[in-house]
């Protein structure tokens, strides 16, 4: 019976004319999923985020509502998530509003060991630094052996399922005239990318001098002695090649981009994170990322993750359109500046006091020409009763964009069930 029902729901959400997906709503519903009955493999939660805010000319509201459902069987795993959206924009005496069914995820995964491979509409990472993050039907792979491992995927991505697409998009909300999205095809095949990466990280062992035995130990700062040795800190943590493909009639102009990328580890515990691309099309150019990040441990347990980062380009000849359509970014809640923005940086500094389940963030994105958008957010974010939580952002941004409201104030709250 549980089955049965599982089924109708999937098939309705598949079938809805009107079907659309999400894409930066903010969700924690894959993580409180229970099963139907004690010992099912078949598990649920639901989800519902509301949320109401102001502009300087308009006001904000939308409401989501989420229901997701896994089954799992040996190395198979049946994922779907999917509901509900409402969202009014209020500009005036002029009232936009949207109700529409949509669909986050909807696939198939098999994993064995450290080998797994996904099928269906899913989140795609290529396991680089910035090239993909995106919702999109396809099939994606990624396999560890030793120091070495890697990840693939191919996918189509279009309007009604993509992060920016149609369902659960904030752009709609805040509606900031002259902002470039990317290109999202109406049906399948229309826009597409192939990608991958082969990554090498060294594991550093060093044997002890003493015992073979002690490499179980290394891990605990008691067992420093001439005995056992604690590994050293190595420069080189990660190091790896990237392919990336756009393709489609949906396209201008087909991009294959090829590169390197690592990461360092450098003194105080700050992680650099450099990744620098060709990009091969009708005109090329090179496109590199710098990223540096730290997270610091207080004695209390309490959390500071600081993280700087700066996108640019330099142009081999003359180019319209620079950079991969799908790296997601979201530099600002308002504009979220992305790769196409370049040359563009981003600061920001989140502390978590995980006692009192209360966060902070402050985040400031900077684009240094074109527009010349400018954004700075503030967010505060408390959770209650492990289900609960508010969060409250604030932002101002500016541009050379006429006419655009700069400031932005708006509560969220999410219960998940």
């Amino acid at each position: 019976m549980l089955k049965n029902k599982f089924l109708l729901i999937a098939t309705f959400l598949t079938i809805c004319t009107s079907i659309s997906a999400q894409w930066t709503c903010r969700s924690k519903i894959a993580g409180n999923m229970k099963p139907f009955r004690e010992n099912s493999k078949l598990m649920w939660a639901g989800e519902t985020t509301s949320g109401v805010g102001m502009m300087n000319d308009r006001y904000l509201l939308n409401a989501i509502q989420f229901f997701a459902f896994s089954y799992t069987s040996k190395s198979h795993d049946f994922y779907i998530d999917g509901g509900f959206k409402h969202w009014t924009n209020r500009q005036g005496s002029q009232k936009f509003w949207k109700n529409r069914p949509g669909l986050r995820e909807l696939f198939h995964r098999y994993q064995k060991g450290k080998f797994n491979i996904t099928t269906g509409l899913q989140t795609i990472n290529m396991g680089d630094h910035f090239l993909v993050n995106e919702r999109a039907w396809g099939i994606s792979s990624s396999y560890k052996k030793g120091e070495l491992s890697y990840k693939f995927s191919a996918a189509t991505v279009t309007k009604d399922f993509a992060k920016m697409g149609t369902f659960c998009s904030v752009r709609y909300l805040y509606d900031i005239p002259g902002r470039w999205y990317p290109n999202m095809g109406n049906g399948f095949g229309e826009t597409n990318f192939v990608g991958g990466t082969l990554l090498w990280t060294p594991s550093w062992k060093k044997k002890s001098k003493k015992s073979e035995s002690a490499d179980e130990f290394e891990e605990f700062d008691e067992f420093t002695s001439e005995e056992f040795e604690k590994p050293k800190k190595h420069f080189l943590k990660k190091a790896g090649l990237v392919f990336y493909d756009e393709f489609g009639n949906g396209f201008a102009e087909n991009k294959l981009f090829l590169g390197l990328m690592a990461e360092f580890e450098l003194p105080f515990e700050f992680m650099f994170q450099p990744e620098i691309l060709h990009m091969n099309s009708e005109n090329d150019a090179l496109i590199y990322m710098l990223r540096l990040r730290k997270v610091h441990i207080w004695p209390k347990g309490n959390r500071t993750m600081f993280t700087a980062q700066y996108l640019d380009k330099y142009e081999l000849s003359d180019h319209k359109s620079l950079g991969p359509s799908y790296s997601n970014l979201f530099m600002g809640e308002v504009f979220r500046m992305d790769s196409h923005d370049m040359p563009v940086g981003l600061i920001a500094l989140k502390h978590n006091f995980p006692k009192i389940r209360l966060h902070v963030k402050l985040q400031a994105a900077q684009q240094f020409q074109g527009e010349n958008m400018q954004e700075f957010n503030l967010a505060v974010g408390k959770t209650f009763f492990k289900s609960l939580k508010l969060t409250a952002m604030f932002s101002k941004f500016n541009a050379d964009i006429e006419n655009i409201p700069s400031y932005l104030a708006r509560l969220e709250i999410r219960l998940t069930f």
